[in-house]
């Protein structure tokens, strides 16, 4: 279990939580209980999405949105600039489209060398 990353994420073991699109034996390495599909939950205090896609990540974005319980933490996280893994996402093309949800960028965080996150909050809320 990495407790380190576990804190940078802000994360509570008592939280509803889903972790979508994680990475392989990235579950194993937090050790924490979460869902890795939203479809049927919809109050959720902790949602961490990896995305390589903007039109992937644009089409399940309002199904998270609608799913983040007020108050709850949204990670999206992005391949590093120094990743290897092909991606058309990064911390600028989502701070961008998140506005356009009424989201803003609050945190910023390494997850490893492959991986980093930002955490939205929605405009005016915004805990930092």
């Amino acid at each position: 279990m990495d407790e380190e990353l576990i804190k940078k994420l802000l994360f509570k073991r008592e939280y509803q939580a889903a972790i979508l699109n994680a990475p392989p034996d990235y579950l194993d390495r937090i050790g924490i209980p979460v869902m890795d599909d939203i479809s049927i939950r919809a109050s959720l205090d902790f949602i961490q999405v990896f995305v390589t896609g903007k039109l992937e990540f644009l089409l399940q974005l309002p199904k998270i949105l609608r799913a983040l319980k007020p108050g709850g933490y949204l990670w999206v996280s992005y391949s590093s600039d120094n990743s290897k893994i092909p991606a058309d996402v990064n911390r600028y093309i989502l701070w961008a489209e998140m506005a356009k949800f009424g989201m803003a960028g609050v945190a910023m965080i390494a997850i490893d060398d492959t991986w980093s996150a930002m955490r939205f909050q929605p405009v005016g809320k915004a805990k930092l």
